[in-house]
């Protein structure tokens, strides 16, 4: 939080906040260097696409909506899956569908 100090002293509070987790090591103790080590080699592919996908919705931050820019890298990052179709049901034998009293 001192990188946060450090900017509202420079520029002042008046700036849009973007936050990308990184996890949490297990460890209260382990924190800090966690947080200031670089990614896995494993890790890359997704850092990249996050990169990506954040410098495709800045337009949106620069705008300052900021609910878009997040929502926009969300579902870059973690895509909807596709609906499923339902599987046919079927149908009951004996006439089991058929209403009481339909002939």
């Amino acid at each position: 939080h001192n990188g946060l100090r450090s900017i509202d002293a420079h520029i002042g509070k008046d700036y849009l906040r973007v936050r990308i987790g990184i996890g949490h090591p297990g460890d209260k103790a382990r924190v800090r260097r966690h947080v200031l080590s670089g990614f896995a080699k494993a890790e890359q592919p997704l850092v990249s696409k996050i990169v990506d996908a954040i410098a495709e919705a800045a337009p949106l931050l620069a705008d300052g909506d900021g609910s878009r820019f997040m929502n926009r890298v969300s579902l870059a990052i973690n895509p909807p899956r596709p609906k499923s179709k339902p599987k046919p049901r079927p149908a009951a034998a004996g006439g089991a569908d058929d209403e009481p009293g339909e002939d």
